[in-house]
């Protein structure tokens, strides 16, 4: 758990600006101590590190209903360091642990500026649904993203959004 503080202390801009645009201020230490607070009630969480062991990556998944999840992550400037490695983690075993459990759909916002988290959510198979205007405490737009299980044993999928396209339908 240890770990989770020090990728929040050393967290990318870009994913700062989205977290914190949710949140009712800039403290990370009490983001720090409210993620470590939930975490013996996630569904799961992972913090992913480099070969020599720095922690770069954060993932969770904290359950909304029975059947329901809301996903999070945030990594360091060296996420690079791991992100093949943990795509691959999540899409094969993950995703699948989950629909074999019952769930029918995770979910997550993503700052609409945040165009690389938009593209890995859509490489990790999330689908864009809509786009959430004003959903940041300063206004901030988000996309609204999920994964549903369209059969039993199988999820909808789809390839990554742009930002552009959203803004297009602004």
């Amino acid at each position: 758990p240890e770990h989770v503080g020090q990728v929040a202390r050393a967290m990318r801009a870009s994913d700062r600006r989205e977290i914190f645009a949710g949140r009712f201020d800039d403290d990370t230490e009490a983001l720090i101590a409210e993620i470590l607070a939930s975490l013996p009630q996630a569904a799961f969480w992972r913090v992913a590190t480099t070969d020599d062991g720095t922690p770069v990556a954060f993932v969770a998944a904290f359950w909304r209903t029975p059947v329901s999840l809301d996903v999070w992550a945030f990594a360091t400037e060296g996420f690079a360091g791991v992100a093949l490695p943990l795509t691959r983690w999540i899409r094969r075993t993950v995703v699948p642990h989950f629909l074999g459990r019952g769930v029918t759909r995770a979910e997550c916002r993503a700052s609409i500026e945040n165009d690389a988290a938009i593209r890995w959510l859509g490489v990790l198979g999330a689908r864009s649904e809509c786009v959430v205007r004003g959903l940041g405490r300063d206004g901030e737009t988000f996309i609204q993203m999920a994964w549903k299980q369209a059969r039993p044993g199988e999820v909808e999928s789809g390839s990554p959004s742009r930002r552009a396209r959203w803004q297009s339908r602004a």
